[in-house]
């Protein structure tokens, strides 16, 4: 809610609305008023009194709707004006997948409209690891129509980069994050990726939930030579 509240400001929006059970709706309240943004919010009849109280003793406009978090969503989106698609300059985007498995970008590099299945699947990065990709030619269109490309990381590169952010930034990066960080530090270096571009690297999960790479050796594991 904070990274929600903290991009509608960036954006310029002063009023913001929401259908919620009760603590969501309390944390918007509070992120709200202390950017300075009206906030609304909805939940439903039986919500519990202490949290709808919190709610408003943050300083939102608080409703009780008779119905289920549903029928407060319906209040919502009545309410809401239509913002439509954006316009200006829209991103380019860029697929990011292993040298051990990467059926999108190789179709990319080919030229081609679909993507053949994969023969060897050899990558540890699970998030990849998809040799026959569903929607493979719905990205392909995305590459093409954004100008965009796509770019083949190796496995070690990106178990390295991995400890090192989380090591000097103490940020656990998730495999598939750090493939799109060495992504870029590649693409950088080849100039597909100007030096004063913005970039925004998708992170997707925490890193606790992949095996963390080995970055001591055994002689540095064995505290008994301490």
């Amino acid at each position: 809610m904070a990274v929600a509240i903290s991009m509608a400001k960036s954006l310029g929006e002063t009023r913001i609305a929401i259908p919620t059970a009760g603590n969501a709706g309390a944390a918007l309240a509070a992120y709200a008023s202390r950017a300075a943004i009206e906030s609304f919010v909805f939940t439903p009849a039986d919500t519990p009194e202490v949290t709808a109280n919190e709610i408003a003793f943050h300083g939102a406009h608080a409703w009780r709707v008779d119905g289920l978090i549903g029928d407060c969503a319906k209040v919502v989106a009545e309410g809401s004006e239509t913002m439509g698609w954006l316009t200006g300059p829209l991103p380019r985007m860029v697929a990011v997948q292993s040298t051990g498995c990467g059926p999108i970008v190789k179709a990319f590099v080919a030229g081609k409209r679909s993507v053949e299945v994969w023969d060897k699947v050899t990558t540890k990065i699970h998030g990849v690891r998809v040799p026959n990709p569903l929607g493979g030619a719905l990205v392909l269109d995305v590459l093409y129509q954004s100008k965009g490309f796509g770019t083949l990381v190796d496995d070690d590169a990106v178990d390295e980069a991995r400890a090192r952010v989380c090591a000097e930034k103490g940020l656990h990066l998730c495999p598939e994050g750090a493939a799109c960080l060495v992504a870029l530090e590649m693409e950088r270096s080849r100039g597909r990726v100007g030096p004063h571009d913005r970039v925004v690297v998708f992170n997707t999960a925490s890193g606790l939930k992949s095996p963390m790479p080995q970055t001591l050796n055994k002689d540095e594991l064995d505290y008994s030579k301490l």
